[in-house]
């Protein structure tokens, strides 16, 4: 899974970097169809041996929302969230726990409607 850059996310970078916006874009980024900057290496040319970003501090604003579950409307976070339940324990939990809930309303829903139904036939 790739980051998406922001602009701001670029200048802070580069600045850290000691280098240019353009640079630091030649040198780690391309831009997808639809015009987002995200990371040519996977996984992040930031990400150090030890599994830590080495730019934590100054991180992307995509990198500080992951796992990306804060969306109030997880349809609109799945095309994220779902390709992430493989690398992230996070996420795969609260989608798992997501999917118990819905089952057991769903489940709730069944028996209210079967009991209903068996009251109006007997």
């Amino acid at each position: 899974m790739s980051r998406t850059w922001k602009p701001a996310d670029i200048k802070r970078a580069s600045d850290h970097l000691k280098i240019t916006p353009e640079a630091f874009r030649k040198k780690w980024l391309y831009k997808d169809e639809t015009g987002d900057w995200l990371n040519t290496n996977t996984p992040c040319q930031f990400l150090g041996k030890d599994n830590k970003c080495k730019i934590y501090h100054i991180r992307p604003y995509d990198c500080k929302g992951f796992p990306h579950i804060h969306h109030t409307d997880f349809l609109v976070g799945r095309e994220v969230n779902i390709p992430n339940m493989t690398s992230c324990p996070a996420v795969y939990h609260v989608i798992e726990n997501m999917y118990k809930i819905v089952v057991e309303k769903d489940q709730e829903v069944l028996d209210k409607a079967n009991h209903l139904h068996l009251k109006t036939h007997f």
